[in-house]
């Protein structure tokens, strides 16, 4: 189930955090990419698939589920 995040939140989650910093949400299903400071963008992973923080990138499994880590 996927929680609705509104502009606002996604903005205040990457305030202070430099470019490229990459912030889990949802079970690491999605992801919100910070690209300026103050700025972010929900990515999603496909389905079946979760963000892993080390490799960054969408993995298959599901070890990293509520795994967060910042950059």
């Amino acid at each position: 189930m996927f929680f609705f995040i509104s502009f606002g939140t996604i903005d205040i989650l990457c305030q202070g955090q430099p470019a490229e910093t990459v912030i889990p949400i949802d079970n690491n299903r999605r992801f919100v990419v910070c690209i300026d400071t103050g700025k972010g963008t929900v990515q999603e992973c496909p389905k079946g698939l979760w963000w892993h923080p080390v490799s960054r990138r969408c993995e298959r499994s599901t070890l990293f589920v509520n795994f967060s880590f910042r950059k």
